[in-house]
């Protein structure tokens, strides 16, 4: 076995993808930023109760779970961002009336999303918490549309979009996909992810 060889779906970014990621990653913490959404760095790696709070089966059985040789505690390295930003939300910010975060960061999970796409992921995403009902669901979409718009993402393709819930993740080629949000207190939010996925590449 050659000793460079990395492990299964797991993938280098060389100099011309890494500037495109990075770019993209710039441009929607920026378009974030305009809209009032506070960056946050929440870590690699935390203690699995508390990564896993509130979470379903199915992010359990995407984490990785290791034991820290300092206090021999299961820890878990983080597969979605989502939950880590609502603790901060409820645990640390606490405040009244809306807030508005953004992150960006790599995710790692145990089982790739597709056949031969990488299970390192990049995650950007905006989550709005303490705005109930439509309002939030509103301002969530818009946000969502204006990004795709300011990345110069594709519109329309049945394979590439879904209104059906507040949450949304923008593939390393324009993909796009929905999925609910889970917070401590009423959340919307937009995320966004590097995959290996090709379709409607263009």
């Amino acid at each position: 076995m050659r000793n460079w060889l990395l492990p299964e779906s797991i993938d280098d970014v060389l100099p011309d993808e890494a500037a495109r990621l990075e770019a993209l990653r710039r441009l929607l913490l920026d378009h974030f930023a305009a809209h009032r959404y506070r960056l946050v760095q929440p870590p690699l790696i935390e203690h699995l109760e508390s990564l896993l709070t509130g979470s379903g089966r199915d992010l359990d059985l995407q984490t990785f779970k290791v034991v820290d040789p300092l206090s021999g505690r299961l820890v878990g390295v983080r597969a979605d961002i989502t939950p880590q930003v609502a603790r901060i939300d409820a645990h640390l910010l606490n405040e009244p009336g809306p807030t508005r975060l953004c992150y960006a960061g790599s995710v790692l999970r145990a089982v790739a999303s597709t056949p031969g796409a990488t299970r390192e992921v990049v995650q950007v995403g905006a989550e709005l918490f303490g705005v109930a009902g439509i309002d939030g669901d509103r301002e969530v979409m818009a946000l969502l549309v204006s990004s795709l718009s300011a990345t110069g993402r594709r519109r329309g393709c049945p394979a590439c979009t879904s209104t059906s819930a507040t949450s949304a993740s923008i593939a390393r080629s324009p993909v796009v996909q929905a999925s609910p949000a889970t917070a401590t207190k009423p959340s919307c939010s937009t995320r966004c992810a590097r995959r290996t996925s090709r379709r409607c590449a263009r």
